[in-house]
């Protein structure tokens, strides 16, 4: 059967090239999951309701830019499958 969740999300992600950019999310991912047999099941989210913080300096720049944002999106790059199986 299908039943609904809501799961926490906390990521930490640092990116090196031009430019160096961390990022740093803390929120919910409501979701439903599908019980497909007692060893499979199926996940889906759609959505993040969070804060995250990125910052983001450049190579040969001195100044370091950030931004904070709270919000909610539902964009269809905020939706993920998973599909999970249980020994």
């Amino acid at each position: 059967g299908a039943s609904s969740i809501i799961s926490s999300d906390i990521s930490v992600t640092t990116y090196t090239s031009e430019n160096d950019i961390h990022s740093v999310s803390v929120g919910l991912r409501p979701g439903v999951k599908f019980e497909l047999n007692k060893h499979l099941e199926l996940e889906s989210h759609l959505g993040f309701l969070g804060y995250t913080h990125k910052g983001q300096k450049a190579k040969d720049a001195e100044e370091y830019s950030d931004s904070d944002t709270f919000g909610f999106n539902a964009g269809c790059s905020a939706l993920n499958l998973g599909l999970i199986f249980k020994f």
